[in-house]
């Protein structure tokens, strides 16, 4: 995550990555505009830990452009 080529998506979608599920479109797109965060969620990948904040999406894709705004950033 301290890659400058690292993508800019929310913190605790990483995990989905890393495990090979889907991505909370959701809130990639809300970590573009804006962000709430909640509690504190701790994950284990193998031997890598994840600690984050939860991400509450306070904006919804709702069209095409923002879909592929934020599948842009996924990818």
């Amino acid at each position: 995550m301290l890659s400058p080529n690292c993508p800019e998506i929310p913190e605790g979608e990483w995990s989905n990555v890393l495990s090979g599920h889907a991505v909370d479109l959701d809130k990639v797109f809300s970590g573009i505009h804006a962000v709430n965060r909640e509690n504190v969620t701790i994950r284990c990948i193998g031997d890598i830990r994840l600690e984050h904040q939860d991400m509450v999406p306070v904006h919804k894709v709702s069209n095409a452009h923002q879909w592929s705004n934020a599948w842009q950033c996924t990818i």
